[in-house]
């Protein structure tokens, strides 16, 4: 198991590479499994999934930073968290120019009850 920490993008500012110049602020932390492998394709693309759990405390925890946004515009809390939670694995690169392939990630986040599923899509930029 893997402790990731999840913050809550609240600006919306730059692209995946710049992320973290976005205001962020500090979510909950989640305890996921490493990884599992789905399907490689012949050019590089990898799909993999994350499982992993959420306690009451750390959903308490998260509403709290939840309930202290504005809500004019506010997600619904569950669709709100698993994309908090999404952005933990989201990556783009930095390059000036198109075609330089490094691997983008894109993830999608689903909860079932207390459950967190992660699916990561990777695909090189060529």
């Amino acid at each position: 198991m893997r402790t990731f920490h999840i913050y809550a993008r609240l600006t919306h500012k730059y692209r995946a590479g710049w992320a973290e110049l976005d205001r962020h602020e500090y979510v909950t932390t989640l305890r996921l499994t490493a990884p599992k492998l789905l399907s490689i394709d012949d050019d590089g693309t990898k799909d993999r999934i994350v499982h992993g759990r959420i306690s009451a405390k750390q959903r308490e925890q998260a509403r709290k930073v939840w309930e202290k946004l504005p809500r004019q515009g506010r997600a619904p809390f569950k669709q709100w968290l698993c994309a908090a939670v999404s952005e933990a694995f989201d990556y783009g690169c930095r390059c000036e120019h198109d075609c330089c392939g490094h691997y983008q990630n894109h993830a999608m986040a689903r909860m079932y009850g207390r459950n967190v599923v992660v699916k990561v899509h990777s695909y090189r930029n060529i």
